[in-house]
């Protein structure tokens, strides 16, 4: 009778959910007690959830090992040993939620095809017959399906499922050791009911967005890992771009306030809902890249979502980089990649060279959106840094990329839109101090070798490039005498003892010492263009460099016929030919 009660309710509900009222409460709680005795099907008691880079479901984390384990218990406990027939539990379910239960005292009916012999059952636990009927009866479809209800119908069915109070800190009675195992589960059937019905998904995601509010307030971790994985998944699902995404955003960034040393053992689940999220959807507002940018720095601090978060941003700016930057958030998408780079989370450098790619790029959807504007300087200050110092680092593949794109940025900016003093501190602390020059006894023919002579060549090469964009401008904001001059040729002075190690340094290849010949050429040449003649700062470029180069060994020969130069008898290179180098050296 039981069995067959069981069957006839599960029958109704799933036929006639919009019109079940206070029979969802009952329902609730048999569903409850059916999931604490293994007695759900798998489609009915498996929460969703997220999966791993190879599509295989993510391991358990160790609150829901610890939520169920203590259901377990209690249950164990309650029926008086694993698995009571007699009494407990499965003697008294019916009188809680059917009505009564009780061996027949007459031979059964003869089967029927709705009604299974009682042979049929032979061999089963109580438990695995409840579970076949449920199975049958597809109890799980009556919550997919509740968009064929009205939208008040499933406002209804999804209060009663989260009807369960959330346990506060400040709370004096302890709650059921069943508590956040059974609330757990209403907050999945409730989700599945919201996610039946996009058309009306709004009307029915506040009471989602309340829900979740009072759990983040709780102090139940694997009630709020539910929460996160029920949120990321729903906002996936429903997206549109519009206002049902304004509100989901909106809970969604309660994600953030979940204790930091409970976020350690979700962090796989945030991230790979995160990874979804980044994939498939696109973003054009600020406020929807502060709250993910949020999301990603806190689940990035931890190795298991960190890649996650990874593979997502890049797959994002790999189809465009206009969404982030042409809502003014290029220079924070920029300081969250430079964590990667850096290897600011635990010392995890395994995204530096893809990382600084990614920087590269936006940095130059910042300068193609007609960048850099105000506050994008700290961007570039921050840049600079950064791959400065990676330039200094032993990892050769990091510190030659870090060299390639920070050329590249440079590269990419025009003088005039960065103030005077951002240029004077670029150059002072980073191009005007390259990696050091690193020999080492060997290589062919006995000699020495320049470990680092690619990254330092690259380095030399950025600064000679931006000195030649920035130093017109530099004189006409600074003066060329002064103090302003004196610091420009400071400056100067700077890059010619730097050119006369790099010759010094002579390697058996020869390319720290071929190269640094070409750009002190293009150097000395430019210098020579009207641009440079205001405060005599070309004409002392000129003798400096030279000056040094003679130094260290240099024949005057190599600035050309007639060895324009201190005591040079001939005119020099012309102006026309000048030019044409200045405008070689800008596309170079």
């Amino acid at each position: 009778k039981g069995l067959l009660a069981l069957r006839a309710a599960l029958g109704m509900v799933k036929r006639y959910a919009g019109m079940v009222r206070n029979g969802w409460v009952n329902l609730l709680e048999c569903l409850f007690l059916l999931r604490s005795r293994q007695a759900l099907p798998d489609a009915l008691s498996e929460m969703e959830d997220f999966a791993d880079a190879e599509g295989s479901r993510l391991p358990n984390s160790p609150f829901r090992e610890r939520s169920e384990g203590r259901a377990r218990e209690y249950v164990k406990g309650v029926d008086g040993g694993a698995g009571s027939e007699g009494g407990g539990f499965w003697g008294g379910i019916s009188k809680v939620v059917f009505g009564g239960w009780e061996e027949p005292e007459v031979p059964p009916p003869p089967p029927t095809p709705d009604s299974p012999a009682p042979a049929a059952l032979r061999g089963m636990t109580t438990a695995e017959a409840v579970k076949g009927i449920v199975g049958r009866e597809q109890l799980d479809v009556a919550f997919a399906t509740a968009a064929n209800t009205s939208p008040a119908g499933r406002a209804f069915i999804i209060k009663v499922l989260l009807q369960c109070r959330i346990r506060t800190p400040n709370d004096e009675v302890e709650p059921s050791p069943c508590f956040e195992d059974q609330a757990s589960l209403s907050l999945e059937l409730a989700s599945r009911v919201l996610l039946s019905s996009k058309s009306s998904a709004s009307q029915t995601w506040p009471l989602l967005h309340d829900h979740v509010a009072n759990i983040i307030k709780g102090d139940l971790p694997y009630l709020q890992e539910r929460a996160a994985v029920v949120l990321l998944g729903a906002f996936f699902h429903l997206d549109d771009g519009g206002e049902m995404r304004d509100m989901m955003i909106d809970t969604v960034k309660m994600i953030c306030f979940i204790k930091k040393e409970w976020v350690r053992h979700m962090a796989d689940r945030i991230g790979s809902g995160l990874n979804r999220i980044l994939k498939t959807s696109t973003f054009a507002k600020a406020k929807e890249w502060d709250i993910l940018f949020d999301l990603c720095s806190l689940t990035g601090e931890f190795s298991s979502g960190r890649g996650y978060i990874f593979t997502g941003l890049q797959n994002c700016l790999n189809e465009s980089v206009e969404g982030v930057v042409d809502c003014g958030r290029g220079v924070r998408c920029i300081a969250l990649l430079l964590k990667f780079s850096k290897g600011d989370w635990e010392g995890d450098m395994r995204d530096s060279v893809e990382s600084m790619k990614m920087i590269g790029d936006v940095w130059s959807g910042i300068v193609d959106a007609g960048g850099p504007k105000a506050g994008d300087e700290r961007g570039l200050v921050e840049i600079c840094s950064c791959f400065h110092e990676l330039t200094k680092g032993k990892d050769v593949k990091v510190s030659k990329m870090a060299a390639e794109q920070m050329g590249r940025i440079l590269s990419l900016v025009q003088p005039k839109s960065v103030a005077c003093e951002v240029w004077t501190s670029i150059f002072r602390n980073v191009l005007l101090n390259p990696p050091a020059i690193h020999m080492v006894a060997g290589g062919g023919g006995g000699g020495v070798y320049v470990v680092n002579e690619e990254v330092r060549v690259k380095c030399c090469e950025t600064m000679a490039r931006t000195a030649l964009l920035c130093f017109p401008y530099l004189v006409e904001e600074m003066g060329g005498t002064g103090t302003g001059g004196d610091e420009l040729k400071r400056m100067v002075d700077r890059i010619a003892e730097l050119f006369k190690e790099n010759v010094t340094a002579r390697s058996n290849t020869g390319f720290i010492f071929e190269s640094t010949i070409h750009s002190c050429i293009n150097m000395v040449n430019v210098f020579g263009l009207e641009e440079f003649k205001k405060g005599g700062l070309g004409a002392y470029g000129k003798t400096r460099i030279k000056e040094e180069l003679k130094r260290a060994g240099v024949d005057d020969e190599i600035w050309g016929e007639g060895g324009a130069g201190p005591g040079g008898g001939g005119p020099g290179p012309s102006q026309e030919k000048k030019r044409e180098q200045v405008a070689r050296v800008k596309e170079e």
